[in-house]
């Protein structure tokens, strides 16, 4: 699918509440997510577990995140930017962020 047809979500900055919604992982066509700085509660989602999900940067810092970090596995190996940090998440990184390929902002 060429890049142009692929979706991205970004959604900083605004005072968003609550979980990160169902639907949002439920995107095949998404690129990348960024819902940095919110107010966004509870676990991470396993969206990047679905074989069907390209996504290649996820931006979640700067909310109220709670957990661990999911195992990631699927087409999330072409992963280039991940950011987790100021939230409440706990736990060791899960061993296949090691086999990133592509990964450039950890």
């Amino acid at each position: 699918m060429p890049d142009q047809m692929r979706l991205r979500s970004r959604a900083d900055n605004n005072q968003l509440s609550g979980s990160i919604p169902v639907e949002l992982t439920q995107m095949t066509q998404l690129m990348s997510v960024s819902l940095v700085n919110n107010s966004l509660t509870g676990p991470l989602p396993s969206f990047w577990n679905d074989p069907l999900i390209h996504v290649h940067a996820i931006a979640l810092d700067h909310n109220m995140l709670t957990g661990t970090i999911p195992a990631l596995s699927g087409d999330v190996m072409g992963v280039h930017r991940l950011t987790l940090s100021y939230n409440q998440l706990n736990g060791a990184l899960p061993p296949s962020v090691g086999k990133f390929k592509n990964i450039r902002v950890l």
